[in-house]
């Protein structure tokens, strides 16, 4: 079976980043747990992380960010890069 593909007339009509590109809906996510024997994420993160690697606090992440905001930043990033002349192959070494 062939993997369904976006086609680039609906990505240009903006839809959400999340769609596009993170993970599998709630009908695939359920094949794939009935495959492997879970009822859900939670009862196959269970069986699969060790308990000495679990934590019970909850991780102190940043909010969301939209695609376009994360773009700009990366943007911002790049810009600050400077291009220098190659040094490499011309005998140099630190020694």
């Amino acid at each position: 079976m062939t993997p369904r593909r976006t086609p680039l007339s609906q990505l240009e009509q903006g839809i959400p980043f999340e769609q596009r590109h993170i993970g599998p809906d709630a009908g695939a996510q359920a094949k794939m747990l009935a495959q492997v024997g879970y009822g859900s994420l939670d009862e196959l993160t269970a069986a699969a992380v060790p308990d000495v690697i679990k934590s019970a606090e909850a991780l102190n992440l940043p909010s969301a960010r939209t695609e376009a905001e994360v773009l700009a930043e990366l943007r911002s990033l790049a810009d600050r890069n400077k291009v220098l002349a190659p040094m490499i192959g011309l005998g140099y070494y630190g020694t």
